[in-house]
C-alpha cells in the first residue's frame, strides 16, 4: 500500500437498504480506496458510492468453500445509526 493512501473499509449489515449517512461519510473521509466485503446491504452501498464517484474499490469475498461458513453472526456488534 502506498504511504498515506486512505484507505477506508465498509462492511456490515445485510439488512441496510439505504443509509444517506454513509454516503455522506465517505464523501467527507475522501477516500483513495474503498474496501468492501462484497455482500448486499451496507457492503453494496459503499460499492456503488465508489463506482458513482470514480473511487477504486477492492472487494474481498469469503471463501466459504475454503474456510468454512461465517464465524459468527451480528450478536454483540455495534451498529451503525442509518
Amino acid at each position: 500500500m502506498e504511504k498515506d493512501k486512505k484507505v477506508v473499509a465498509v462492511v456490515g449489515s445485510r439488512g441496510i437498504a439505504k443509509c444517506a449517512a454513509l454516503a455522506v461519510r465517505l464523501a467527507e473521509l475522501a477516500p483513495d480506496q474503498v474496501v468492501s466485503g462484497g455482500a448486499a446491504g451496507v457492503d453494496g452501498l459503499a460499492a456503488t458510492w465508489a463506482r458513482a464517484n470514480g473511487v477504486p474499490l477492492l472487494e474481498l469475498r469469503p471463501d466459504y468453500a475454503t474456510h468454512g461458513g461465517p464465524l459468527w453472526g451480528n450478536g454483540g456488534h455495534p451498529r451503525a445509526q442509518c
